[in-house]
């Protein structure tokens, strides 16, 4: 990895053509928003307001992911998948992409707001519970994304909580105080956004891999994903285990889904047990096993949300909704 000068700097201006539009737009990075292992993104601004730009952090010009990522998002569109502004390059060829400005996931927001003396006392709380009604929208929001993009010939393959951000307009305010945000998805204002489908698999590109035709391993979170997607062995022995399906992202969006709702990590609930993770991925391939505590659901707070059932028989279809996404076969 080359040094923090030789890549992008608050300060430095980029001029996009809007896929859609064809309009030019021009936006003057601000500050950095955050750096992973293959991408970094910064916050910019420009007359249309704020806009995120993610770059390589590599030194080689190996962004292959960013052009497949705008390749991707050129042909989609839909209010539940992050809207690409368009392609630039840095001093040194690297490839620069654009996108809509988006807010953390509202998880990581309902921390910095609640006391932490009110998080979830069952094993395994790690996050403040978000409110059933906020968790709800999100999930139908998230269904919807990922629906449009299989219609599309796409899957997710990594739907995670770092890759589910929220939108609520604010397109000319640097900062949204987070009660602010949270307030607003109460009402109903705010959107939830698939982002980084640099790693998203093609229809076609799943049934190479499951045949055995195509050697690329999928980017994938493994405490997010199915088994089958994550275990190279198979129950009988020998042959090829490792097996791609769309369903991968039902199975991740459920995961997802759950945490939301209990403040719960998946396998949490196991304790010491989860340290061992691809024994537990074999014992939830053979039916022996949840990745979600039901009693973790059962603690959860309805006196807020407007049921139209017990919050007995309410708690009871989630977990049989979740289980049916969760179910090995």
């Amino acid at each position: 990895m080359g040094s923090p000068e030789k890549f992008l700097q608050p300060g430095q201006e980029f001029v996009f053509r809007d896929p859609v539009t064809h309009e030019r737009r021009q936006y003057t990075l601000v500050r950095p928003l955050s750096r992973g292992a293959f991408a970094q993104s910064f916050l910019a601004s420009g007359e249309h307001g704020y806009a995120v730009l993610k770059s390589s952090v590599s030194d080689q010009g190996e962004d292959l992911d960013l052009g497949l990522e705008a390749k991707v998002l050129a042909g989609l569109s839909h209010r539940n998948v992050v809207r690409y502004l368009g392609t630039a390059f840095d001093h040194q060829w690297r490839i620069v992409l654009a996108f809509e400005r988006l807010f953390d996931n509202p998880l990581l927001l309902y921390n910095h707001v609640v006391d932490a003396k009110s998080l979830p006392t069952h094993p395994g709380g790690r996050y403040h519970p978000l409110p059933i009604d906020v968790s709800l929208n999100l999930f139908m929001d998230l269904l919807c994304g990922l629906e449009y993009m299989h219609e599309a010939g796409f899957v997710h393959a990594d739907v995670k909580l770092m890759n589910y951000m929220i939108d609520l307009g604010h397109r000319g305010e640097e900062i949204v105080p987070p009660n602010v945000q949270l307030e607003e998805l109460r009402a109903g204002k705010g959107r939830g956004v698939l982002i980084d489908v640099g790693g998203c698999w093609s229809l076609g590109d799943l049934e190479a891999f499951n045949e055995g035709n195509l050697a690329r391993s999928p980017q994938l979170t493994p405490s997010y994903a199915p088994p089958e997607a994550v275990l190279d062995d198979n129950l009988t022995g020998g042959g090829r285990g490792r097996i791609l399906h769309p369903t991968m992202d039902t199975y991740s969006a459920a995961l997802l889904f759950y945490v939301t709702l209990t403040g719960q990590a998946p396998y949490a609930h196991l304790g010491a047990q989860a340290k061992k993770f691809i024994e537990c991925k074999r014992h939830e391939r053979r039916g022996t096993l949840s990745p979600i505590d039901p009693a973790a659901l059962e603690s959860i707070n309805c006196s807020d949300a407007k049921l139209r059932m017990r919050d007995a028989d309410f708690k009871g279809a989630l977990l049989e909704l979740l289980r049916e996404c969760l179910d090995p076969d």
